[in-house]
């Protein structure tokens, strides 16, 4: 997983803990095509492009975060991958961010797994 993926994901996690309208993050394709995922998901409640970062606008319901955890499962040293056979020991709870060579998705099974979201 790219490193500005990750920040990004800390990013997100620490403005929830800190209740931020939005928080900042580096422009990158990979980036924005896990806030467009994010978005459709009804995570966040959408994205700015502002020269070379992004502007996340963050959803809460009630006070409270729309996401409650976001854990990284592959890391640039130990990167994890899931295939179709395998699929059965995710976590029913969760969603899980999957990048293969049809793009970044949230129902193919097949490919590395990112990232878990809940």
């Amino acid at each position: 997983m790219k490193k500005s993926l990750i920040d990004m994901l800390s990013a997100i996690k620490n403005g929830y803990v800190s209740k931020k309208i939005s928080i900042h993050s580096k422009n990158s394709n990979l980036n924005r095509n896990i806030l467009n995922l994010l978005y459709n998901e009804g995570y966040i409640r959408g994205y700015i492009i502002k020269n070379n970062t992004l502007e996340i606008l963050l959803k809460y319901h009630n006070n409270q975060s729309v996401i409650r955890e976001i854990v990284n499962i592959s890391k640039p040293g130990n990167k994890k991958y899931i295939n179709k056979s395998n699929n059965n020991k995710l976590d029913k709870n969760k969603i899980y961010i999957t990048s293969n060579s049809n793009g970044i998705s949230s129902s193919d099974f097949h490919g590395e797994l990112l990232f878990s979201i809940k």
